[in-house]
């Protein structure tokens, strides 16, 4: 995933919660992410480091995010 996120212009995340899919999404994907990228997690909470995607946001590397409530 990691090389493919410079590319995407979004990313959908759709994991389930496990112990195989904790934190997937976390600072090294956030960071090469392009400017604006829109982020939609409609998965599990422990698939992203919300402490890795606020920094993202704030720079304006994630443009859009919309976490799974």
């Amino acid at each position: 995933m990691l090389p493919r996120a410079a590319e995407a212009d979004a990313i959908v995340a759709t994991l389930p919660g496990t112990g195989s899919t904790e934190g997937p999404l976390g600072s090294k994907v956030f960071e090469a992410v392009s400017e604006g990228t829109i982020f939609v997690n409609v998965g599990r909470g422990t698939v992203v480091d919300e402490s890795a995607l606020i920094p993202a946001l704030e720079a304006g590397r994630i443009g859009f995010g919309l976490p799974w409530m």
